[in-house]
């Protein structure tokens, strides 16, 4: 099982539940060709095809252009730290420093 550890040491979030408690990031620039690629996803899936078919092919692709579209941000409930996982599968993390009202 996949987890997630915060630096401060309380948290430890497992990455195995999908939906999870993260936060899905996407690009603005990227944003429409998610939106393509999961109405196709979604179309392909319904059709429920078997393995090595012309569809699985394309229902895999799309299942590989979402993860390659998204990235993911966790938040400690603990010290408020945001642990951001990147595309290229580092994990950056940032501290609370203040916080403002809008």
């Amino acid at each position: 099982m996949p987890r997630l550890y915060c630096p401060c040491g309380d948290f430890i979030h497992n990455l195995s539940n999908i939906p999870d408690d993260g936060f899905l990031t996407v690009r603005d620039r990227d944003y429409e060709e998610l939106l393509e690629t999961e109405n196709n996803r979604s179309i392909l899936s319904e059709l429920q095809p078997y393995s090595e078919t012309k569809e699985w092919k394309e229902l895999i692709i799309s299942d590989e252009r979402i993860i390659n579209l998204t990235e993911r941000i966790y938040e400690c409930p603990e010290c408020n730290r945001l642990m951001w996982m990147k595309k290229n599968g580092m994990v950056n993390i940032y501290e609370q420093t203040n916080t403002i009202k809008y």
